[in-house]
């Protein structure tokens, strides 16, 4: 993301996710008295498919957790304050208690930003996309996730149903 790109987001209001060590450190100024949120590689991927696995160790999606402390220390060095923690394993994920796992892991990192009020566990729940195909258990998704939002009281935890508030609306045709 171009350095303006975050200033023009600043200038609206929007506090923007940082998804690696490279703004911050090349463009402090732009942070400087800023709050952000830093968008964590969880250590795990998944999904219908290995190409959406977007949270592994190795996913170019996320600042890995071998680089926790240096995402400190470039927060600090930039003046910024890092409000706020986000992760996205993967799309089309059936499994209930994996937004809750990456969760657990963001909960770990907020010991390294004591500012942290909230955290962002992503996206990616699954809709059946075959025949016969299960569907994703919303009260098991909901139950994982009350137990992660009771062991840390306080902290918000916000989770993005993207495709998956449309994704039964319709049919995309193609020859």
């Amino acid at each position: 993301v171009p350095a303006a790109e975050y200033a023009a987001a600043f200038a609206r209001g929007v506090i923007v996710t940082v998804d690696n060590l490279h703004p911050l450190l090349h463009h402090p100024e732009v942070f400087r008295g800023r709050d952000v949120f830093l968008r964590l590689a969880p250590g795990h991927g998944a999904g219908h498919h290995h190409y959406v696995h977007t949270g592994g160790e190795l996913s170019k999606f996320g600042i890995p957790r071998s680089d926790l402390e240096a995402a400190r220390d470039a927060v600090r060095q930039a003046g910024a304050r890092g409000v706020g923690l986000h992760a996205h394993a993967g799309s089309g994920i059936l499994d209930p208690a994996s937004w809750a796992e990456g969760g657990a892991s963001l909960m770990a990192a907020r010991e390294l930003f004591p500012d942290v009020a909230g955290v962002d566990v992503g996206g990616g729940l699954g809709v059946p996309e075959k025949p016969g195909q299960g569907t994703l258990d919303l009260r098991a998704v909901a139950a994982s996730l009350r137990t992660l939002t009771a062991a840390h009281p306080g902290v918000k935890v916000w989770m993005e149903p993207g495709r998956f508030v449309v994704a039964r609306a319709g049919v995309l045709l193609l020859t």
